[in-house]
């Protein structure tokens, strides 16, 4: 996706990153702005292709990532402009945004910065421990402003995507309150906890405690350096999450003797844990998205004289097998893989559904199907694109032809739902074309 990159702080996230864009694209060049030590153990391990201390070196990437602390991320973003004088795609990886969504205010336009979070680490720190595969499964958080453009984001999501993560937008402030509680405020208990326990106790007594402790304190173990920057970056909201916490433990403590406030507590706690543990893609949410006035369209199409959509009349059930399956084998489409052609034939011979392929140079690229309702409401049933189309800019167009289509049948009302295993540009799409949000949803996956 990138000719060039440059990653200023070549660490465990740094280093991952690195390793992550060899593997899905060996072609790109990648420079390190580090340490000479840690450039020294990068090249060996093919995590750079050349590196050196200088910022300059970043000159010509056509994406900056930003993988230093908190704090030196944000003095880098003020040197930036003067050391890259081309354009580029910045972001950094931060585990706080406010400050460094500041500091990346006074960047010049040439400069397009959108925060970015990994939610992900390992049990170490350095390059040592870095690997390619750290990112699979795991949220990537992009915190863009108002003046952020929505190409850059879709960019950074395909980017992040390709090497496994989950790509995740919020604004900065939602993030920082966000990883308050989730991140920053267990960090600072654990740590506090040990500090307490360990003061109270020493070693003879350590030595007598059972698994639990150890099962509990395992943050314990992190590198003050890391978390002074993120405390001091997110200070205020760390506050204010402390109090919560304090306020609690003094409720629970005024209640010991009648346990009332205790049991409340640890009820609640167990409800939370098990939704913590819930393995991942057991729950997922749907959204349904509407669209009301014809008007609301936002159109785009690929020009070219090659490119059109047409309706199937007496569509083979086998072509709409296949359409179903190939676009949908990504996204854990289901629901419809056990239906026979007697099935498939029933359903499509409904004078309500209608089938459409786009097709580009006389290849089928992609489909919709559209459902009108009792109530002349239409839903875009299925959609997408065939893999080997995906990457061209087709999604919006396509999407702009159901739409008109579905108008043009007499809709009253335009909807449909996407869920949190689709394309991570589908929302995106949804959105820029007009649809809004009425309806979000949480379920269990089969």
């Amino acid at each position: 996706m990138f000719a060039n990159i440059a990653i200023v702080g070549i660490g465990l996230i740094g280093g991952s990153i690195a390793l992550a864009v060899r593997r899905r694209w060996p072609g790109t060049q990648i420079v390190a702005i580090a340490r000479a030590e840690a450039i020294e153990a990068a090249l060996p391990l093919n995590a750079a292709d050349r590196g050196g201390e200088d910022l300059a070196l970043a000159g010509g990437a056509n994406l900056i990532i930003l993988a230093a602390p908190i704090r030196q991320n944000d003095e880098v973003l003020r040197q930036l402009a003067a050391a890259v004088p081309g354009e580029a795609l910045v972001t950094d990886v931060g585990s706080t945004k406010g400050a460094t969504v500041s500091a990346a205010a006074a960047l010049p336009p040439r400069l397009r910065f959108v925060g970015g979070h990994p939610v992900a680490g390992a049990a170490g720190a350095g390059l040592d421990v870095a690997r390619p595969d750290l990112f699979r499964g795991r949220p990537w958080i992009f915190t863009p402003n108002a003046d952020t453009e929505a190409a850059d984001i879709a960019t950074l999501s395909s980017f992040v995507a390709e090497v496994g993560a989950q790509p995740k937008t919020m604004t900065p402030e939602a993030h920082d309150r966000l990883m308050a509680y989730v991140s920053h405020l267990p960090q600072i208990t654990i740590s506090a906890l040990m500090h307490i326990v360990g003061s109270e106790t020493g070693d003879d007594g350590l030595r007598l405690a059972g698994t639990g402790l150890r099962d509990s304190t395992r943050l314990a173990g992190s590198p003050p350096g890391t978390w002074r920057d993120v405390a001091a970056t997110n200070a205020d909201t760390i506050a204010a999450a402390i109090d919560d916490l304090t306020s609690l433990l003094q409720s629970l403590k005024r209640t010991l003797t009648s346990g009332d406030e205790l049991t409340r507590v640890f009820e609640s706690a167990q409800r939370w844990k098990q939704t913590l543990d819930e393995p991942a893609g057991t729950r997922a949410t749907r959204t349904y998205l509407e669209m009301t006035e014809r008007s609301a369209l936002q159109a785009t199409r690929v020009p070219g004289d090659g490119i059109e959509v047409v309706r199937q009349d007496n569509p083979d059930p086998k072509l709409w097998r296949r359409l179903y399956t190939d676009v949908g084998k990504e996204y854990r489409w289901t629901d419809r893989l056990r239906w026979s052609d007697d099935d498939a034939t029933a359903y499509l011979s409904d004078p309500d559904v209608s089938l459409w392929l786009l097709s580009v140079d006389g290849r089928t690229a992609g489909y919709f199907e559209l459902h009108k309702e009792p109530d002349d409401s239409v839903e875009i049933v299925y959609f997408g694109l065939l893999p080997e189309f995906m990457g061209r800019r087709l999604g919006g167009h396509l999407l702009t032809e159901a739409v008109e289509r579905a108008w043009r049948i007499g809709a009253r009302r335009v909807w449909l739902h996407t869920c949190s295993f689709d394309h991570p540009f589908a929302i995106l799409n949804y959105l820029s074309r007009g649809f809004t949000i009425f309806r979000t949803e949480r379920y269990l996956v089969r």
